[in-house]
């Protein structure tokens, strides 16, 4: 049974969480002696799992979840969305070990949505691979509220932050 409540507080171990998660990454990205396919193993299973997971109310209770899911107490009918997909999170990670804790800090985000609402966000990331972060969201048609604001997300204008090594 997931709550229906339509307000959200972060967890007492979140900040715990957040620090563990992102020394984990940061070994994982610099670590002389992990092979690649563990590298990001390690990044995707453990790093991106336990940072969205530990810093919700659970799997289904994240501080972002889209209007349909509002309500939704079945956990069947939801799923646990990445707001930046998880291969997008390991990608920067890999690319600029330096940005690590800027990208698990402001793009590692979770986001419960319904399973129509999930199977339109795969979609349109299908048919246009540039888009990132909340642009999925906007393109797909998925109203997201922020529950700790109570107010919904500005989607049109979700750019992702340009990371260190993007900068001019």
């Amino acid at each position: 049974m997931v709550s229906n409540d339509e307000s959200w507080i972060e967890p007492s171990q979140a900040e715990g969480v957040r620090r563990d998660a992102i020394a984990l990454a940061k070994f994982a990205v610099t670590s002389p002696d992990l092979r690649d396919v563990t590298r990001k193993e390690v990044l995707s299973k453990y790093v991106l799992i336990l940072l969205t997971h530990g810093t919700s109310n659970g799997k289904y209770g994240t501080r972002y979840r889209s209007a349909d899911a509002l309500g939704v107490t079945d956990p069947a009918l939801l799923e646990h969305e990445h707001v930046y997909p998880r291969k997008w999170l390991i990608e920067q990670m890999l690319a600029e070990p330096s940005a690590v804790e800027m990208v698990l800090t402001h793009c590692a985000l979770a986001c419960t949505v319904t399973e129509a609402e999930h199977r339109r966000l795969a979609a349109a990331e299908r048919a246009n691979p540039g888009l990132t972060g909340w642009e999925r969201y906007h393109a797909a048609g998925v109203a997201v509220t922020d529950l700790a604001t109570g107010e919904v997300v500005p989607q049109s204008v979700g750019r992702r932050p340009v990371l260190p090594h993007e900068q001019p």
